[in-house]
């Protein structure tokens, strides 16, 4: 087996953000929608476009650092 190199850098720790930050928005959206009868996810689904586009803008401008790979 190979050695898999594990980076530290403040780039790749944002990029792994991306997937958990996404299901936990959908969850939430779908949550409000439980709750609030007046909105559904289909009032509510551009926040989830927001959330990607600040995860993005956070890791193109973190540092890649010790960026190792």
């Amino acid at each position: 087996m190979a050695n898999r190199v594990v980076c530290d850098c403040g780039r790749c720790r944002t990029r792994g953000l991306l997937g958990p930050v996404i299901l936990i928005t959908l969850g939430g959206l779908f949550l409000i929608g439980e709750f609030v009868p007046r909105w559904d996810f289909g009032d509510l689904w551009p926040v989830l476009l927001i959330v990607i586009g600040v995860i993005k803008l956070l890791e193109y401008s973190a540092s890649p650092a010790g960026h190792q790979g």
